[in-house]
């Protein structure tokens, strides 16, 4: 996903912290908020910030959730940080990466789970992914995917170790699983037809406070890989 290249701003906002103006559909302004500590192959991830009279007034009744996601201008400007992640490209453009509240360090990588299930949406044996994650002492944090099938006839075997060889050349070892959840019927959805992150995010913290030594043993594999 290609925004704009950058253009110059005046004022307090880019005095002060260095943003970077984009156009972007017809939003009165779009800003990249200033540079997180994420970086990866000499190029910064950014989030998105908005500012434009079509953007939400609060969280209804939250001002604890609000606070974390609007800000105020010397001039009176509301801005929202809106949670997206984007990546300074070579060229000056910015691709979509994923939503920070997803991202997770694993090894010393920031791990965007978007990155992973659309890379593996391109598998022909592969309908739909959901990447979660559970804590471990070495790694911060390891991946676990949850992938629904397109065919039942698939020797998971073999597809397994095609998914870890495309994610390993891909995106590297840290982005690997520690484990791998086929299912050959669709993944369940909210009721807004996306996904249900929390829902698969939820069994395996469950099944993680069980038995969280069983994860151990992947760990270990990953730093023979290194």
């Amino acid at each position: 996903m290609n925004l704009t290249k950058t253009r110059d701003i005046k004022g307090f906002l880019y005095q002060n912290y260095h943003y970077i103006a984009l156009l972007l559909f017809s939003l009165t302004n779009i800003y990249i908020l200033s540079k997180t500590v994420i970086h990866l192959d000499d190029l910064w991830y950014k989030s998105i910030g908005v500012c434009s009279p079509s953007v939400m007034l609060e969280y209804y009744e939250n001002e604890i959730e609000t606070s974390k996601v609007m800000y105020k201008d010397k001039e009176g400007n509301t801005w929202v940080n809106t949670g997206d992640i984007v990546r300074e490209t070579e060229s000056g453009n910015y691709e979509y990466v994923g939503r920070k509240k997803r991202n997770f360090v694993s090894g010393i990588e920031n791990i965007y789970p978007e990155q992973i299930e659309d890379l593996l949406t391109t598998l022909p044996e592969i309908n739909e992914v959901v990447v979660t994650c559970v804590p471990n002492d070495l790694v911060q944090y390891l991946p676990i995917y949850h992938i629904s099938l397109n065919d039942s006839d698939i020797d998971l075997t073999t597809l397994e170790k095609k998914i870890n060889s495309l994610v390993e050349k891909k995106l590297g070892v840290n982005w690997l699983p520690c484990k791998i959840d086929f299912s050959f019927t669709f993944l369940k959805r909210m009721t807004n037809s996306k996904l249900d992150v929390t829902y698969y995010q939820s069994i395996d913290n469950e099944e993680y406070q069980k038995n969280h030594n069983s994860y151990d043993n992947s760990v270990n594999v990953r730093l023979r890989k290194m």
